[in-house]
């Protein structure tokens, strides 16, 4: 069946930890494809005052999304964006930076969106970004989009 199985594969696997704020679960399945290619990464304690989840689908392959679990973080972290606070803009070059790697970049004609989610400190409010600059950031508060 090329890139896809007959049946699909449905044994799951599950990880999940805490810290003294936060608790998370995740859990992956293969399904249909021929090799499980997505993978997650969950740093309960990235800095002293932020935590990163990252799910990276392996539309790329496993490696890329190996590769970007294993070092988008750490990217994230260099950025002097980020040390000045805007998790936004140090998202978005962390996202441009990984791209360049040789071997991980874009596919002629094939079009990534990096996306991700930012919880404000409080908790109060959830930002998604896109880094295609599409400028479609919105903001959730009060379970109402904004």
């Amino acid at each position: 069946m090329g890139v896809y199985l007959s049946t699909p594969k449905i044994d799951k696997t599950s990880d999940d930890g805490e810290n003294e704020k936060l608790r998370y679960g995740v859990s992956s399945m293969q399904g249909w494809r021929t090799s499980m290619e997505d993978v997650h990464a969950a740093l309960l304690d990235l800095d002293n005052s932020t935590s990163f989840y990252g799910v990276y689908d392996g539309h790329g392959g496993q490696a890329v999304s190996k590769f970007c679990a294993k070092y988008l973080h750490q990217q994230l972290l260099k950025q002097e964006a980020y040390a000045a606070g805007d998790i936004g803009t140090a998202a978005h070059k962390s996202f441009l930076r990984i791209e360049k790697v040789p071997g991980l970049g874009r596919k002629k004609g094939y079009k990534d969106v990096g996306s991700f989610i930012e919880l404000t400190p409080d908790a109060s409010e959830v930002i998604h970004h896109t880094t295609n600059g599409s400028g479609m950031n919105y903001k959730i508060k009060d379970l109402r989009l904004y």
